[in-house]
């Protein structure tokens, strides 16, 4: 008979696993100094669309023609998103996180408090199962205060005098950047993905002109 601790154990592993390792899309600019991290969608959102830039801040987009719905009272919530079509946004009201996001649909949102590192306080640190970690101040310049990981999947920067805070790691994806500064314009530029990394979708905004 299979050992039912050793079974038990197995299935908690395997359930931490899937809790950590989730699917997202990377957008990077050319430059490689700004970046926005994509959430698999989640069938409570349907068509609204979850992404996080390096630093940590929350952007909503949509997918097709929607209606969306604002609050209107003068409360710390005026002005904000009510609903995107049926789909409720909740905010807090705490005196920690006044107005930011707690729920949209059925996905928690949660923020790290005033007991972490200064680096983290009030960024976010879940979005359901997606769970987010920083650079803490005591790293290398260009890096402090960015995202350092994505569940398992860790995300570095490059520090120093050539191309510092740029993203040079994507858990197991590497970028490369032009490094011949001299009287050369493409200068810094990503030049090379290299690797993959399950469940990580790297996409370049070569026409992007806010990244």
């Amino acid at each position: 008979m299979k050992n039912p601790f050793l079974f038990l154990f197995q299935l908690i592993a395997i359930n931490v696993f899937s809790q950590v390792n989730m699917p997202f899309a990377a957008e990077i600019s050319p430059n490689g100094m700004h970046a926005k991290f994509t959430l698999k969608q989640d069938i409570s959102t349907e068509n609204i669309v979850i992404s996080v830039d390096v630093d940590g801040n929350i952007e909503i987009s949509t997918l097709s023609e929607c209606q969306i719905k604002y609050h209107w009272l003068e409360t710390t919530v005026s002005g904000k998103i009510e609903s995107i079509d049926n789909i409720k946004f909740e905010y807090y009201y705490d005196s920690h996180n006044p107005g930011k996001i707690k729920k949209i649909g059925n996905l928690l949102f949660t923020y790290y408090d005033y007991q972490e590192n200064q680096s983290k306080i009030g960024k976010i640190k879940s979005i359901g199962d997606y769970t987010f970690n920083y650079y803490e101040y005591m790293e290398e310049e260009g890096k402090t205060g960015k995202i350092s990981s994505i569940g398992n999947v860790k995300i570095n920067y490059l520090y120093g005098l050539e191309n510092p805070g740029k993203i040079s790691r994507i858990g197991n994806i590497r970028i490369a950047y032009n490094t011949d500064f001299v009287n050369n314009i493409n200068a810094g530029k990503i030049t090379d993905i290299i690797g993959s990394q399950e469940g990580v979708l790297i996409k370049i905004s070569l026409l992007s002109q806010k990244l």
